[in-house]
C-alpha cells in the first residue's frame, strides 16, 4: 500500500468519511475482510460469466437471441426495485450488516439451485432447466439488489472518501485475478468429454463454492453501530416523493445519471458481442474461454490505476476516461477482423465495467449528504439498473438487422456518455491530504 493508511482520519465536508472504528486494527481487518469478499465474489461469478459464458449456455437451448440478451440482466440488474424499498429501511437501522446476511444466504442457494437445475433436467429437459435457471438467476440478482444500498452504506461508513477508491480497485483487482484463473477453468472443464448438462453444471457449483468464501468475509466484518438518520421508516409515497425531490433539485446528481446512463448503452451489445466475434471470425468453442480470460484481464490490469486515480484525482476524471474507453471499445468492435483485435476488444470492455464501478459509486458517496446517501445509493440503482435490460431490445434489433445494428446504437450512446461526462463538475477542490 501507498499513500494514506488504511487508519486515515477524513476532513470534515462532503468528502469527509466516518470513522471505520475505534482503532486501526479494527478498520485493517475490515478492509482486508472486504477485499476478500470481492475478490471471492468476482472469482465465483468468473464461471458463469454472463457475457461469455452464460449466452453460451443459453444458446444450447434457444436459438432466440431475445432469450440470450436477456440472460444477462437477469443475473446483473433484477435488483432495481428493491434498492428504493431497502433503502426505506437501511436509513433506520444502527448496522447494515443484518441485512447483509440474510442476502448472501439467497444468493448462495439461489446458485446451488442453479447447478442442481442443470444437472438433474438440461439433458432431459432443457427448456426447464433454462425456465428454472433464469428464475433463479432473477432471485440472485434480486436479493443483490436487496444488499446494494445497506453494502454502498457500509462501505461510506467504513473508509474514508480517499480511501474508497483504493478499495474498490483492490476488490476488482484480486477479484480479476481469481476470474483470469476461472477463465482457465472453464476451458479445461468445456473442453472435458462430459455431456453438455455436466460442463455447465460443474461450472455453476464452482461458481456457488468460490463465491461462498467470499460470502463469509462478508459476515465477519466488524461494523460499528451508527446513529441511524430517521427514526422511523416513511411510508413508500412519501419516500417517493422525498426522492422526486431530491432529483429535481439536485442538478449535479442529474448529471452524473445522465453520463451513466448513457455509458450503459454498451449493454445493447454486450451480450452479443462473443457470438458476432465467432460468427465474424469463424472461431470455435475454446474462444468463449479465450474471451472471458482478455474480459478479466482487462479489469485486472485497469484496476491498477482506477483506485490511484480515484483517489487522487477525483471521481469524474474516472469517469470521463471510461466513457471515453467505452466509446472506443465499440468503435473497435465495429472495426474487429482478427481474434487478436476481438480479444482486445473484451480487455478494453473489461477495464470500462471495472471503471465504471470505480468511479459512479464513489463519485455519488461523495456527492451524498452523510444522511441522505441511502436516498441517493437507491435513486442511482433504479434509474440505472434498467439499463442492464437492453439486451432484451438488443436481441430483438439483432434478429432483425444483425449485430452491426446494436454496435452502431451502442457507439451513438456512448459519444453522447463523453459529452455529459464533460459537464460533470470535480468534487475535489483541494489537494489530496489538505485541511477542508
Amino acid at each position: 500500500m501507498t499513500g494514506s493508511s488504511l487508519s486515515e482520519p477524513s476532513g470534515p465536508g462532503h468528502l469527509a468519511g466516518e470513522p471505520a472504528a475505534a482503532n486501526g486494527r479494527v478498520t485493517t481487518r475490515n478492509f482486508i475482510l472486504g477485499l476478500l469478499h470481492g475478490w471471492f465474489l468476482r472469482g465465483g461469478l468468473a464461471f458463469a460469466d454472463p457475457y461469455t459464458v452464460l449466452p453460451v449456455f443459453v444458446r444450447h437451448v434457444t436459438s432466440a437471441n431475445w432469450v440470450v440478451g436477456l440472460a444477462a440482466p437477469l443475473m446483473r440488474g433484477g435488483g432495481f426495485l428493491p434498492q428504493i424499498l431497502t433503502a426505506r429501511y437501511a436509513e433506520t437501522v444502527a448496522r447494515q450488516k443484518p441485512i447483509l446476511v440474510g442476502v448472501v444466504t439467497v444468493r448462495f442457494a439461489a446458485w446451488i439451485g442453479i447447478a442442481a437445475a442443470t444437472y438433474f433436467l438440461a439433458g432431459s429437459s432443457p427448456l426447464l432447466a433454462l425456465i428454472i435457471v433464469l428464475s433463479l438467476l432473477l432471485v440472485f440478482s434480486l436479493a443483490g439488489g436487496v444488499g446494494a444500498v445497506p453494502f454502498q452504506e457500509l462501505l461510506a461508513r467504513l473508509f474514508p472518501a480517499t480511501l474508497r477508491g483504493r478499495f474498490l480497485s483492490l476488490r476488482q483487482l484480486g477479484g480479476g485475478l481469481l476470474a483470469v484463473l476461472a477463465g482457465a477453468g472453464v476451458k479445461i472443464i468445456l473442453d472435458r468429454p462430459l455431456d453438455f448438462a455436466s460442463r455447465y453444471a460443474l461450472l455453476f457449483l464452482l461458481s456457488a463454492g468460490t463465491m461462498a468464501v467470499g460470502f463469509l468475509a462478508l459476515i465477519l466484518i466488524r461494523e460499528p453501530a451508527r446513529e441511524p438518520a430517521v427514526r422511523t421508516m416513511q411510508p413508500l409515497p412519501h419516500f417517493m416523493r422525498r426522492l422526486g425531490g431530491i432529483l429535481r433539485t439536485n442538478v449535479h446528481l442529474r448529471r452524473v445519471l445522465t453520463a451513466e446512463l448513457l455509458l450503459r448503452s454498451i449493454n445493447l451489445c454486450l451480450p452479443f458481442l462473443v457470438l458476432d466475434f465467432r460468427t465474424r471470425l469463424g472461431a470455435g468453442v475454446p474462444f468463449v474461454a479465450m474471451a472471458l480470460s482478455a474480459s478479466m484481464a482487462g479489469q485486472l490490469v485497469s484496476n491498477l490505476w482506477w483506485g490511484r486515480l480515484s483517489d487522487h484525482h477525483g471521481n469524474r476524471f474516472v469517469i470521463l476516461t471510461v466513457n471515453i474507453m467505452a466509446a472506443v471499445a465499440i468503435a473497435g468492435a465495429l472495426a474487429v477482423r482478427s481474434s487478436w483485435q476481438a480479444l482486445a476488444v473484451f480487455a478494453l470492455a473489461g477495464s470500462v465495467l471495472s471503471g465504471n464501478a470505480v468511479g459512479y459509486v464513489n463519485y455519488l458517496l461523495e456527492l451524498a449528504p452523510r444522511t441522505e446517501r441511502p436516498a441517493f445509493i437507491s435513486l442511482r440503482g433504479t434509474l440505472t439498473s434498467p439499463m442492464l435490460f437492453l439486451g432484451v431490445p438488443g436481441g430483438l434489433l439483432v434478429d432483425a438487422f444483425g449485430y452491426r445494428s446494436v454496435e452502431i446504437l451502442a457507439l451513438a450512446g456512448t459519444l453522447a456518455g463523453v459529452a455529459a461526462a464533460l459537464r460533470l463538475p470535480c468534487l475535489r477542490t483541494r489537494p489530496l491530504g489538505s485541511a477542508e
